[in-house]
């Protein structure tokens, strides 16, 4: 069962949790407390994707994993561990990175995908499939002291171009070049396991929709911040959405 089976957030969900299947990409610092959450609240199926494995350095913000998974895949032995925990819940281990080969028919098997990537550049092109594929997203990114979290829902106005432009020419520095505060990480990935939880309930007046959770651990603040719809979005805008339905 799971953990807490008498909890119920709302009456009318669109889907009960223990029949939803939620995909989780990246299993690090974002992805594992986002997949334990999952667990807890009785998630039916998590499916975890990642090609990388442990290394020392992921320890101390990737709490599934300790030093005798160091060399391993990160996603089988995340799935093994998590589902030890939360038997209620079918942790599905996929040990290759998400590409153009194989996106669309994973994206396909979930009804709500969850952005745990470390890069922005596989960020943007998830965001992009998986509006491609009318599939909600949570994402969430962080680098030193800071990090947001937004959702995404196809059909519905406001998405990561609309926030920060369609071509935003992020520089991408790694956990090494710039690391990460641990506590921002499993702020977030909390947060993203919230926004699954959200929309699987039906609850969609609490989704980060047109709006943005900021975290700035350096100065102990957490906002959420609005932010406009861009009517000429080339991803999220009306007229892509009613080509995208051709796509799918």
């Amino acid at each position: 069962m799971a953990l807490v089976p008498t909890v119920r957030v709302n009456s009318e969900p669109r889907l009960p949790l223990k029949h939803a299947r939620v995909l989780v990409v990246g299993v690090g610092g974002l992805g594992c407390p986002a997949a334990a959450l999952l667990g807890q609240a009785g998630v039916g199926r998590v499916t975890l994707v990642d090609g990388d494995v442990v290394a020392l350095s992921n320890l101390h913000r990737q709490l599934v994993f300790d030093e005798t998974d160091l060399g391993q895949k990160k996603a089988p032995r995340a799935a093994a561990k998590l589902g030890a925990h939360y038997p209620a819940t079918c942790f599905i281990a996929v040990a290759e990175t998400l590409c153009e080969a194989n996106a669309q028919e994973i994206l396909s098997e979930h009804d709500f995908v969850i952005d745990a990537t470390d890069r922005w550049a596989t960020k943007l092109w998830l965001h992009d499939v998986a509006l491609r594929s009318r599939r909600p997203l949570a994402h969430a990114g962080a680098v030193g002291w800071h990090g947001q979290a937004l959702t995404v829902v196809p059909g519905t106005p406001g998405c990561l171009r609309c926030l920060l432009g369609v071509e935003p020419g992020i520089e991408d520095p790694s956990c090494q070049e710039a690391g990460v505060v641990p506590g921002v990480v499993q702020t977030l990935g909390v947060r993203l396991a919230a926004e699954a939880i959200a929309w699987l309930s039906g609850r969609d007046e609490s989704l980060l929709v047109q709006r943005f959770l900021y975290v700035d651990a350096q100065r102990g603040l957490q906002r959420v911040r609005r932010f406009a719809a861009d009517p000429h979005c080339p991803a999220c805008s009306q007229a892509y959405d009613q080509h995208a339905n051709t796509l799918v």
